[in-house]
């Protein structure tokens, strides 16, 4: 229908209407004559949701100009609704937040949350604390809520919804489902209460998720009790009416002015219902620059001075049990405190809250968790091994049976922490001398058990069972360099390690001499132990080496090592730098490390020369390379 058109048979019809549809209103009634608006601010919006104060200033001006009584609003950003109940002085402004499918507030298009809110005049009478209303939507979804602010005394409620979007199955799925649940809190917390829902339902006014909110009146499956304020028949609820001047028109009730979208995709998905024996004197959708949803604004005549005024009257509210909500499912490590964010919804005060935790599945006997505070919605909850649990919470609020929603909790197996501190980077022992480890570990499962396991690197391995250390001792008979490995694993298979070179020498084992070129450098070296030397200095010998760079005499000798297996090393000193020498015999092979002392005691930091680069400093992989001329013999 072309748009001038149906603007004249909206107006002709509200003027025929009127007296057929309210009548007469009761002489004792005191009536008062009010402005209700619904609008989407459209935060979530990619083009108009990184606005700044420009958005909720241009509805400040809009409040001021009409005066409503109330706004409900959807998609409004918190740091814009703080604006809007700074400029508005007369106004209260109630926020709702809208949690994201992983449980985290979800955020408009600028850094601020965003949800529900409703606009309301002081002087409205509201007497309640605000209430949001889980709309019970699918795992994954955003958590749609409806948010409500009513007063007691005189009877009437004000909401505000906000539901999936999307034209998926499971979209229209999970809308339909929140809009039954909207329609089931209202019939029931709210019996006897004069009713206001404004909300962007995300569905076109034919579309089943509207059949819980239309007033049964108008056909087409409505199961509802609300009088949409923007229909076209106004306040005839009826599924359509026929205008028969100039010529017969047919007009669904279940249809209304488009509130979103552009010139191409206009469609009406924002609505405004009331309670049917509210009168609707006018309405309108207007236009917004600072969003793609258009203001729904509606002049009614209503009662709110007595209660139950225009809804009917009556009984008090039925007392629910609470709405629980033990929040998403979790995951942590054990020993880790790990949040949970459960909520409660109940009109009453005085409900109290327990969580408490159940092991499911793959937890060994003895596992146990704790809550930080039991008795508080938001906490953590500490578990002393890996598996399953369930954190359940309980509301109660003394009038009903205990409420109680399930969060699962899925804790993994946190690895040992191993810390080796004895013995000491290349510490030097005598062969046939024992050698203490010293290396304890922490684990933040305190139900595990645990198992270590040591290579002493001469070809004999101990394991055993630990609780909180590894230290072990073991007795070298051999010279030789030794990097002993340590490993630590808990009953569920992680693990950590930890290594050190040690250096075993015997005064008694021999003694080494050579010479010659290498790598454009040369060297001699004679170090060995006197009759009576017990180390582990080698009494007698140099070591000396012109290198390209640096000249190396040594002027202290620390020890000297003679494998049985025809290898041998010697430690020492050169002035300000330390260096060790590698060396064999069958082959002939040298290798030199020098560094500076100043850089510790052993090569740990920069090298000043090598020429086996990147080979390990164990006497077992060093990897002497053979020299240019010249030859070692190793006594032994």
């Amino acid at each position: 229908m072309p748009g001038e058109l149906r603007g004249v048979l909206v107006t002709v019809l509200a003027a025929m209407m009127v007296m057929a549809t309210f009548g007469a209103l009761p002489a004792q009634a005191e009536v008062v004559e009010i402005q209700i608006g619904q609008f989407n601010m459209a935060g979530g919006n990619d083009d108009h949701g990184h606005k700044g104060d420009e958005a909720p200033d241009a509805l400040v001006r809009s409040i001021q100009d009409r005066n409503p009584a109330f706004i409900t609003i959807q998609e409004g950003c918190e740091d814009w609704l703080e604006r809007l109940d700074d400029q508005l002085p007369a106004y209260s402004v109630q926020f709702d937040v809208i949690l994201s499918g992983g449980g985290t507030p979800a955020n408009c298009k600028h850094p601020s949350p965003f949800g529900n809110a409703i606009i309301y005049r002081d002087d409205l009478g509201i007497d309640t604390r605000p209430a949001g209303y889980s709309l019970g939507s699918p795992a994954g979804f955003e958590r749609r809520e409806m948010l409500c602010v009513a007063s007691a005394a005189r009877k009437f409620v004000i909401c505000s919804a906000h539901l999936t979007p999307g034209g998926s199955d499971e979209d229209t799925e999970a809308r339909e489902g929140e809009a039954a649940q909207a329609k089931k809190i209202l019939d029931t917390e709210y019996a006897g209460y004069t009713k206001f829902l404004g909300g962007d339902i995300n569905a076109e006014p034919g579309e089943d998720a509207l059949d819980s909110f239309y007033h049964s009146g108008y056909g087409s499956g409505a199961n509802g009790e609300f009088k949409e304020v923007d229909s076209p028949c106004r306040n005839v609820i009826t599924e359509r009416i026929i205008i028969e001047t100039p010529f017969p028109v047919v007009i669904p009730c279940r249809s209304g002015e488009s509130t979103h979208g552009n010139i191409f995709t206009r469609k009406k998905i924002d609505y405004l219902f009331v309670s049917p024996d509210i009168h609707v004197r006018d309405a309108d959708v207007t236009y917004a620059l600072h969003s793609d949803h258009d203001p729904l604004w509606a002049d009614i005549t209503v009662d709110l001075s007595t209660p139950g005024g225009g809804g009917g009257g009556g009984t008090d509210p039925v007392n629910l049990p609470p709405d629980v909500d033990a929040g998403p499912n979790v995951t942590g490590d054990e020993g880790q405190a790990v949040e949970l964010a459960g909520s409660v919804l109940d009109r009453e005060d005085g409900v109290t809250t327990q969580w408490t935790y159940t092991p499911l599945d793959r937890t060994d006997p003895g596992a146990g968790c704790s809550f930080s505070a039991p008795q508080a919605l938001r906490t953590t909850i500490t578990c002393t091994d890996d598996g399953l649990y369930a954190a359940e919470l309980t509301a109660d609020d003394g009038v009903n049976p205990p409420v109680r929603d399930t969060a699962l909790v899925r804790i993994a197996n946190a690895a040992p922490v191993l810390t080796l501190t004895g013995p000491r980077p290349w510490q030097v022992f005598r062969a046939g001398t024992q050698v203490p480890l010293t290396a304890e570990f922490t684990d933040t499962g305190a139900n595990d058990s645990h198992t270590c396991e040591v290579d002493w690197d001469d070809g004999s391995t101990d394991r055993y069972a630990a609780d909180g250390s590894c230290d072990r001792a073991h007795t070298f008979t051999a010279p030789g360099m030794y990097t002993i490995k340590v490993k630590v694993a808990d009953d569920d298979g992680a693990t950590d390690t930890a290594e050190v070179m040690v250096v075993v020498y015997d005064p008694e084992a021999g003694f080494v001499t050579g010479s010659g070129a290498f790598e454009g450098g040369r060297f001699a070296l004679n170090p060995k132990y006197g009759p009576h030397d017990e180390g582990p200095a080698p009494g007698q010998g140099r070591l000396k080496a012109d290198l390209p760079d640096i000249a190396i005499s040594s002027t202290a000798l620390e020890w000297l090592v003679v494998t049985p297996q025809g290898g041998a090393a010697v430690k020492g000193a050169s002035g300000d730098h330390g260096f060790v020498a590698y060396l064999t015999d069958e082959p002939d092979g040298f290798r030199l490390v020098v560094w500076r002392l100043s850089d510790g005691s052993h090569p740990d930091g920069e090298i000043v020369y090598d020429n086996r680069d990147g080979a390990s400093y164990d006497l077992d992989h060093a990897e002497p390379p053979a020299g240019d001329k010249g030859s070692i013999r190793i006594h032994r």
